[in-house]
């Protein structure tokens, strides 16, 4: 009987450690989400929730690609835009990395 209850408190420790740490994985993309939103706050120094040409000369990379980002060409970059333009680098990124994977690497032979 001692040896179950033993049993018993070390896989309901274990169960819970184990859901601390999964904890943090299922807030992740809401606190990057949150990061982004913020970052977009401070580079918005009028607070109009737009992006202009002079507010995006502090951050080099939007200013660099400001033409890229700005798809409708108004002169601002909304979040949607910017949304936009690192959902295409993102896919962009990714289609380069499987271009230079090895195709036998990628997908194991198979059979005759």
């Amino acid at each position: 009987m001692k040896k179950f209850l033993l049993t018993a408190a070390a896989l309901a420790f274990a169960a819970g450690a184990f859901a601390q740490a999964a904890a943090p994985a299922a807030t992740a993309p809401a606190a990057k989400a949150m990061h982004k939103s913020e970052a977009f706050k401070n580079i918005d120094t009028n607070g109009d929730g737009q992006i202009s040409r002079d507010e995006a000369k502090a951050h080099p990379m939007l200013e660099k690609n400001f033409d890229a980002i700005d798809t409708n060409k108004d002169g601002q970059l909304s979040k949607a835009e910017l949304k936009a333009f690192r959902k295409a680098k993102h896919a962009a990124k990714m289609a380069s990395k499987a271009a230079a994977t090895p195709a036998a690497a990628v997908a194991p032979a198979t059979k005759p």
